[in-house]
């Protein structure tokens, strides 16, 4: 008798144990549902009154915690779209200039490029503006090459200034202005030290003998024969040579 209750109890335990929760009745006469999975577990937190502070934290404030998460993953999203059209219009702007490049010359390839210009992104502009500062020279129009090349430069590193000057300074030569391209040359070699200094050196040279400062063009040349004793001496003292007497005949005009 005894084995049998044993067994029949089990029975009902198993029974029980199988039939799904129906829930508390409820003051209307219906019963409570209880949800499953994470809703589920979510309830029970919210239900126990023996949580960790940090867990308890959680339960509290998970609802505001998701839509936080939905956010900073919407967030996300939409930044890695941004960096892709991005990145695409640059593709595009690149393969349009590359047209434009192969495709014109002279004029029509000026125009082209004061038009692209206008609605290049950002990251392009000095590129183009480095092209068209070589359309307008290679046109003979040499203020504007100069005008382009100094706002290729604007706002960049050393490196990017320091070419630019010399871009602008050779336009301004070019146009007969050596006097305004001397200072621009003088700041480019300050800026750039040792980096620059054979280049910048031997355009100073030309423009200040140009301008008729033959000291300054004799300053530059030595320092080009010091920097690099390898380079023909015997041309460059005698360019030295030859700028000292144009000085004293210029010295000697002036005093008379």
């Amino acid at each position: 008798m005894c084995r049998r209750g044993g067994i029949s109890s089990m029975a009902a335990r198993k029974k029980n144990s199988a039939t799904p929760s129906q829930g508390a009745p409820t003051p209307e006469g219906g019963t409570e549902q209880h949800h499953t999975g994470l809703t589920g577990a979510v309830e029970s937190l919210e239900e126990s009154d023996d949580l960790h502070p940090v867990l308890q934290f959680i339960v509290d404030h998970i609802k505001p915690l998701a839509a936080g998460l939905v956010v900073f993953l919407l967030v996300i999203a939409g930044y890695g779209y941004w960096e892709y059209s991005k990145e695409k219009a640059l593709d595009e702007a690149s393969n349009k200039l590359g047209e434009i490049l192969v495709q014109t010359g002279g004029e029509k390839r000026i125009e082209a490029l004061e038009s692209f210009l206008q609605d290049v992104p950002a990251g392009m502009k000095d590129g183009v503006r480095l092209e068209l500062a070589t359309a307008y020279a290679d046109a003979g129009q040499h203020e504007k090459a100069a005008a382009m090349w100094q706002a290729a430069g604007s706002g960049q590193g050393e490196t990017i200034r320091v070419i630019s000057a010399m871009g602008q300074a050779q336009a301004l030569m070019d146009d007969g202005k050596n006097d305004e391209a001397l200072p621009i040359l003088e700041n480019a070699l300050a800026m750039s030290g040792e980096s620059f200094a054979v280049p910048l050196n031997r355009m100073i040279a030309t423009a200040a003998e140009e301008a008729g400062r033959f000291s300054r063009a004799v300053d530059a040349l030595r320092e080009l024969a010091e920097s690099d004793p390898s380079r023909p001496q015997v041309f460059l003292q005698d360019k030295i040579a030859r700028l000292e007497k144009m000085q004293q005949e210029a010295q000697t005009n002036n005093d008379s």
